[in-house]
């Protein structure tokens, strides 16, 4: 019985721990995101820009 109850402590905090990092990895890929949609936002404008100037000339 006391082997049971270890074993599920165990596999418990195996669990808990995979959920910490799986919210971490979610931050991480949110944090990555928000970045990229950042750059893409910029380089947007970069492309209007030059598109202004072509057609200016």
């Amino acid at each position: 019985m006391k082997k049971t109850i270890s074993t599920l402590a165990l596999c418990s905090l195996c669990l808990a721990s995979v959920d910490a990092n799986a919210a971490l990895d979610e931050e991480k890929i949110l944090r990555q995101l928000e970045s990229l949609q950042k750059t893409v936002i910029s380089q947007q404008a970069v492309i209007e820009e030059l598109k202004r100037k072509i057609q200016a000339n």
